[in-house]
This record gives structure tokens, sequence and C-alpha cells, in this order.
């Protein structure tokens, strides 16, 4: 082999080997297969809404004229925005392939994707970001029996009001785009209310191999493409984002839900403490109600309460 040299026309993939002296040479055809490079690049985040309140109220035993017996309420409020703006590029997960069975060679560039938090990396998405409020209130009953010198504690802990949902918006535009059904790729201006539809986002540009740093308007020559180009609109429809299922961007009210955790503490001398404790003694097996889905989810082994347990510490002062 090493009386050989060899070149590849990067036009045509054909490659031509010769012989070290020239004396000979032979051409192999082949085919040029490009890939996508990705490169990174680090910018700010779109600023975002987020504050909340918190208070407490203690009632002494003098108010609730119960012996030995405290009342305290707590609770917060807690509202989260935030809206991802930034343009970024992107091309189609997994395989994708041309009509002609090439390697996908366009590159679409999205304004806000996915990424509404600091170290993540952004992707083509129909949402670009999520609004959540959520209340609480709890109650701890604290009752000291003195010639026992036992301590028993009762903790309801509740949430009154839980809202989140998924946006797809802009500040200065409309950003998504309400499909007749799951296969179409145009349709109505999204404006955030309707529920139960699909929605879809086009990029705002895209680009070629061939000329990577032209931007074409990716709407105008989509909806061009369906009337007059027909290989060109279904290579672009694999740069349109659409939701997978119609609720997707529906509002997720749950209904309210509680959890009850008991402690009994036991003081041994001045210096032990015996305490048993069980965190959702109930069991609670309610169900709650999703409108995002319209479905009911028992609140059994779910993130909204802990599961049931209990346990025992003991307590050493020294």
């Amino acid at each position: 082999m090493a009386d050989r040299t060899y070149s590849i026309d990067r036009q045509t993939g054909a490659v031509t080997v010769a012989s070290a002296d020239g004396s000979q040479q032979q051409q192999l055809s082949g085919n040029t297969r490009r890939t996508y490079l990705t490169n990174t690049h680090y910018v700010n985040a779109s600023p975002l809404d987020r504050y909340g309140v918190e208070w407490t109220l203690d009632i002494p035993q003098a108010t609730l004229h119960i012996p030995h017996t405290s009342l305290r309420l707590d609770g917060n409020y807690y509202y989260y925005k935030g809206i991802d703006e930034v343009l970024f590029a992107d091309i189609p997960a997994g395989n994708a392939t041309m009509s002609d069975g090439q390697p996908y060679q366009y590159v679409g560039y999205y304004r806000g994707g996915n990424a509404t938090s600091a170290g993540y990396s952004a992707s083509a998405s129909v949402a670009n970001g999520s609004l959540s409020r959520q209340l609480s209130l709890n109650a701890t009953v604290t009752t000291h029996i003195p010639k026992i010198r036992m301590i028993v504690a009762l903790r309801i802990e509740s949430t009154l009001y839980s809202y989140a949902r998924q946006l797809s918006e802009l500040d200065d535009a409309v950003r998504g785009i309400v499909l007749s059904d799951k296969s179409s790729y145009t349709g109505t201006p999204y404006d955030g209310t309707t529920e139960n539809r699909y929605i879809a986002v086009y990029p705002e540009y895209y680009s070629t191999w061939e000329q990577p740093d032209e931007r074409i308007p990716f709407a105008e020559r989509f909806l061009w493409a369906r009337d007059n180009d027909p290989t060109l609109f279904n290579d672009l429809t694999k740069l349109v984002v659409r939701t997978n299922y119609p609720y997707v961007m529906n509002p997720n009210r749950v209904s309210s839900y509680y959890s009850a955790n008991i402690s009994v503490t036991k003081e041994i001398g001045d210096h032990v403490s015996l305490s048993f404790y069980a965190n959702n003694f109930f069991n609670n097996m309610k169900t709650v109600h999703s409108s995002q889905t319209d479905l009911e989810t028992s609140l059994f082994s779910s993130s909204y309460i802990p599961s049931f347990y209990y346990g025992l510490s003991l307590r050493l002062k020294l």
C-alpha cells in the first residue's frame, strides 16, 4: 500500500487511486455523505418571574382556652413564569432523511425552546415556557401533658390550589399554530386559550447545506411549497414540531389534597427523650382530579404527598 496515493473529490465522492510513480491510475465511484457537527454556544437565558409569600400565625393556649395546647397556622403562595425567546438552531431528531433518501440537509432556527433554566440545552419543542401557581396551608396542634412529661403534635399539611401549564408564546409575535387534526401542518394562530387541540410550531428561519449562512423565512417558503413544490414541502415538514397528544398544552388544575402527620414524644429524665412518629398516618388514598387530562389520580404512592411510614427516634442531651 505504500506505493499508492489516494485522493477524494469532495463534490462527487469519487476516490482516485494512483501508483506512487504515476504510471497507473484508477478512479472508484462513491457518494459523499454529509453530517452535522454540533457547536454549543452559551447565552443568557430570557428573564423569568418568580415570587412568593410565606406566613406563620401562632395561637397560644390562652386564646384557644384548651389547657397546655397551642395552634400554629402556616402556609405559602408561590408563583413562577418563565419564557424562552432565544433564537437557536436545531435539526430533526433521529435519522431524518430527504425525499431522495439522502441525509437531512436543512437546519431550523427556532425562537424559544424548552430550556428556561440555566444549565440546559435548548431543543425545538412546542412549549417554550411554563406557568405555575400553588397555595398551601398547614395546621399544627401541640399538646403538653406535664404529669407524664409527654408532648403530642398533630400536623395537617394541605395544598388548596395547584395550577400549572406549558406555554407557547412570545412578547411580540404569535408562536404556535392550532392544527385542525394531528396529521396536518397548517392552521390558525394559537392564542394560548385553545384546549384539547394539537399545536405546532414553525422555525422562524431555515438554512441549507449549500448556503448555510442564508436564513430563509420558514413560514412564507413552507406555505408556498405546499401549493407549488410538494417535494420541498415534504422535506420542510420535518422541521415542524407538533404535540403528540391534544391535552399537552391544557392547563392543569389539581384539586385540593392533604396529608396528616403525628408525633408523640416521652421525656425520660432530663437527658433522654423517645419519640414515635408517623407521616401520612391516615394513609390517604383519596383521588385528585387533573383538568389537563380530565382524569382522577390516586394519592397512594404519588408525588403529591409522602408515603405512609413510621418510626422511633431516640434523643440524648449531654
